[in-house]
């Protein structure tokens, strides 16, 4: 239960800096794939510090590491990839302004995140390898 508070809490702050960059460099002109990619960059160093410290830091043998860093890695490009390919599409179909939609897509994101944040980045002990 906590580990969730937390991840919200987390997730929170990550969406509203992930979407204010998203909203100022689209506002600039940035393509909409080019910008999500870049404003999820922004709001994954919070994230990943800040669950790797906070959110599942009570569990035994959990860590920040080259492990979990690299789970991250990968588990953050594959959430780019479908929410990225979700907003291009949802953008094309014209059916919100895109940022409207990033806030629908990325909610739905962080139900998933979640469970693979908690299982597998941050959920094997410090000796496990990657």
């Amino acid at each position: 239960m906590r580990q969730g508070m937390m991840f919200v809490v987390v997730g929170l702050v990550q969406v509203a800096i992930d979407w204010l960059a998203f909203v100022s460099l689209t506002t600039l002109g940035v393509d909409i794939g080019v910008a999500n990619v870049a404003a999820r960059l922004c709001g994954a160093a919070f994230g990943y510090v800040l669950n790797g410290t906070v959110t599942f830091s009570s569990d035994a043998g959990r860590v920040i590491g080259v492990g979990s860093g690299a789970r991250f890695v990968a588990t953050w490009c594959a959430m780019t990839l479908l929410g990225t390919l979700a907003l291009i599409g949802l953008n094309a179909l014209h059916v919100a302004p895109a940022w409207l939609m990033k806030l629908v897509v990325e909610a739905c994101l962080a139900v998933v995140s979640f469970v693979v944040m908690r299982t597998w980045v941050y959920g094997r002990p410090a000796s496990a390898t990657i």
